[in-house]
């Protein structure tokens, strides 16, 4: 019997490993062939994505400089996971772009948007794509902090001069509605050099890098800041996952699709709230679930056309 052979593409092959790795482990023990590649680690790497086009694997497309290359360049069934729309999710040029990039490949190619405004957009005015809304890339539960009255926030170096304007609000917020009470607030995941850190977060203890397991272990609650156009964050559903309270935007709240999964949001103030995430929403979310989605729409690409 002959194998279901799927390369999957992104900028870089490691970038698989971090975000992909259970999706591919979960497709090769169903007995297909599961291949990595980065498209533009090298020449040779971009000429054997190119090459492609004369070979009999499907393709799964992340990230989204990929994503562009690969509906430009590869004229054969395959899925694009778009996690978000970054820097450009405002630009309606940009939009029109890709959406007429995904029309012009027609059925060919299946589109799987992360964050549910996207979906909603792509799905009203693409004419001819086929677009799907899967939650994330899949969250898991981690350990969490003891203290009920601690706070964290998970961040890179590369983002946080675009998201720490809105942490401090929230961060602000909470000592004024726990007026009175200890409270602390750690930020994980940025060098403990960073300067917007010291300058933009004064209230907030950087502790630098943490290994992936124990980013949440300096708090029980977490701050979603708003300020960059990710599908929805892999750490928001990890702390879903986890147990932990959410202080979110009302806008991210509807934007990352979170009442579609019947979450309830509690006001606080300036727009933030607190997230409602029922056990069936955690679930939804979860690795296994996420999984399963991906899975569904990957196995489909056999029927479509070439």
């Amino acid at each position: 019997m002959k194998r279901n052979l799927i390369k999957f593409v992104n900028d870089k092959s490691k970038y698989n490993d971090l975000y992909r790795k259970s999706l591919m482990t979960s497709l090769s023990n169903s007995g297909t062939k599961v291949s990595s590649l980065g498209v533009f680690e090298s020449l040779g790497s971009t000429l054997s994505f190119l090459c492609l086009n004369f070979k009999n694997e499907k393709i799964v497309s992340s990230n989204l400089k990929t994503n562009l290359f690969s509906l430009l360049f590869c004229f054969k069934p395959q899925v694009l996971i778009i996690n978000g729309l970054g820097r450009y999710r405002t630009s309606q040029r940009f939009r029109l772009l890709l959406r007429v990039l995904l029309d012009y490949r027609n059925s060919s190619v299946q589109a799987i948007f992360q964050n549910y405004a996207d979906y909603r957009f792509y799905r009203r005015f693409c004419n001819h794509a086929k677009v799907y809304w899967v939650p994330g890339s899949g969250g898991v539960s981690r350990k969490i902090g003891a203290s009920e009255n601690s706070f964290v926030a998970i961040q890179r170096d590369s983002k946080l001069s675009l998201v720490a304007k809105s942490i401090q609000e929230c961060a602000s917020l909470i000592q004024e509605v726990k007026a009175g009470d200890s409270l602390s607030f750690t930020l994980v995941g940025c060098s403990i050099r960073n300067e917007v850190a010291k300058a933009q977060l004064p209230n907030f203890e950087n502790v630098g890098r943490y290994a992936q397991d124990d980013i949440f272990i300096d708090g029980r609650s977490f701050i979603q800041p708003e300020g960059y156009g990710e599908g929805i964050p892999h750490t928001l559903v990890d702390a879903m996952c986890s147990g932990m309270k959410v202080f979110i935007k009302k806008q991210c709240f509807l934007r990352y699709g979170l009442h579609k999964l019947h979450c309830k949001f509690s006001f606080i103030g300036n727009g933030w709230g607190e997230l409602g995430a029922t056990a069936n929403a955690s679930k939804e979310v979860s690795l296994e679930s996420v999984n399963e989605s991906y899975i569904s729409i990957i196995s489909s690409m056999n029927k479509l056309k070439k």
